[in-house]
């Protein structure tokens, strides 16, 4: 918890998360060329900056993943919900993994001592064999029960991993760091 006082916290306060169009740190990422003059960018930096330093949040548009995208991974992700039965899901349950990925059900996730009642599937970077915690590979449910889920998932996954590398590299350029301080910290 952070103690501000009164004068802190209102310099602190926000009465809306920030949204930011990042199309210019894409561009940036895209072709890793960056020019003193390119104001754009520079901007981006700066609302990155002040969103972060203010509220600790911001929103972003312009980030270049398509919409049908999107949609496409959340009909994936209800389909695996709600068409797999409990048994099906539990086939590839988390306990399995010694990578910590895959499903777990209602009830075995703990936050605060309490039971956590939701459901869920972790999965993350589909690593052919075991480099160390949490890195792996993945438990998939069986093609023929979800024949898209896999393929539009690994999909999705590389194109949120590429928009995270360049929310890096715009962080990294608002704390006047290199583009790529976190990718190699």
């Amino acid at each position: 918890t952070f103690l501000w006082t009164e004068r802190e916290r209102e310099n602190k306060m926000f009465s809306e998360i920030p949204r930011i169009n990042i199309s210019p740190l894409i561009r940036y990422y895209k072709t890793q060329k960056i020019d003193d003059d390119d104001d754009d960018l520079q901007s981006v930096v700066r609302e990155i900056r002040t969103a972060l330093s203010t509220s600790g949040f911001l929103t972003i548009c312009g980030h270049g993943v398509k919409r049908k995208w999107i949609e496409q991974q959340m009909r994936e992700s209800r389909r695996f919900f709600s068409e797999l039965s409990l048994e099906q899901k539990m086939e590839m349950a988390v306990a399995k993994s010694p990578v910590f990925r895959g499903y777990f059900a209602v009830g075995e996730e703990v936050t605060l001592g309490l039971p956590d009642m939701k459901e869920g599937i972790d999965l993350g970077v589909d690593l052919p064999t075991t480099l160390g915690p949490c890195r792996g590979p993945n438990q998939w449910p069986p093609e023929h029960l979800l024949p898209t889920f896999r393929h539009h998932t690994t999909f999705y996954f590389e194109q949120m991993t590429q928009l995270g590398a360049a929310l890096m590299q715009g962080i990294s350029l608002s704390l006047d760091l290199p583009p790529d301080y976190f990718a190699r910290e």
